[in-house]
């Protein structure tokens, strides 16, 4: 992109592609493209990473981008939401109780 089109590709530039990668399913090369970031990955990026694990139930990976996420920025209840909103889908029940439980923990 920065030969081609004389544009450095921005945070912005790879939370589109890791977006687009997540809902098309591909969690790994998503993951890797985040990890192989030149600047730290906001949470704009990882959010639309834990989108597409909503998405297609990918309960694992979104534990770990829901820590990561929470972990940036704590004071967000949309993150909380959609992790609880995860967890009851994958019929995790207590986990959900435990997500919104730190909510109300947080603030």
């Amino acid at each position: 992109m920065n030969q081609t089109y004389l544009v450095e590709p921005g945070v912005e530039h790879y939370g589109c592609v890791v977006n687009l990668l997540g809902k098309a399913g591909y969690f790994n090369e998503a993951e890797n493209l985040i990890n192989s970031m030149p600047m730290k990955p906001n949470s704009a990026v990882w959010g639309a990473l834990l989108g597409a694990c909503r998405m297609h139930g990918n309960v694992e990976l979104a534990e770990k981008v829901g820590e990561i996420l929470l972990d940036l920025e704590g004071e967000n209840s949309g993150r909380y939401t959609l992790l609880s909103n995860i967890y009851a889908k994958a019929g995790k029940w207590d986990r959900a109780e435990e997500v919104k439980a730190l909510m109300k923990e947080e603030g």
